[in-house]
């Protein structure tokens, strides 16, 4: 509270001064993610009903929105980087906060296998990928085989797909 006397005429005039407390942004997101998946920007701020808050997404590959958690949708390579958030409450604007995204690329499979075999024979399957760097699985499926478990009989081509995840 503020208060003004004029010294002549012994006037007092009182005003309400009021104070807001500069926002504490946050920034996160759901990445490390594959090119073309969509990635979960999310930021936070702790404020008390009735405040008026706006969001401020940028980055260094031109994104931008005003969403609190905005989509990047059909993520490539450029998507990779620091996304920052400021948060505006009340007319008091945050320090930035800031998330690293990571797009990896989509691994590419092969499969070979050592055929042709005899009836009862072990067949060996193969797959491979240039991923490095990165913990890699595999899935094998055969239709109507349970999965690691692929039965063939004389003169059957069953076609196998490999799944990296």
């Amino acid at each position: 509270m503020v208060v003004y006397q004029q010294l002549l005429n012994r006037q007092c005039a009182t005003t309400s001064v009021i104070v807001n407390a500069v926002p504490l942004a946050t920034a996160t997101n759901d990445s490390p993610t594959c090119m073309g998946a969509d990635v979960q920007l999310n930021s936070n701020t702790s404020t008390t009903g009735g405040a008026t808050v706006t969001y401020q997404w940028s980055s260094t590959n031109s994104f931008s929105s005003t969403e609190q958690n905005p989509i990047v949708s059909n993520a490539d390579a450029a998507s990779t980087g620091d996304y920052s958030v400021t948060i505006t409450v009340d007319g008091c604007v945050s320090q930035g906060a800031m998330t690293s995204v990571i797009v990896n690329a989509v691994p590419l499979a092969t499969a070979t296998n050592d055929s042709p075999a005899c009836m009862g024979a072990d067949v060996q399957l193969n797959s491979n990928t240039a991923t490095t760097g990165t913990t890699v699985t595999y899935q094998w499926s055969a239709a109507l085989a349970p999965p690691n478990k692929i039965q063939l009989f004389p003169m059957q081509m069953l076609p196998v797909q490999v799944i990296i995840a």
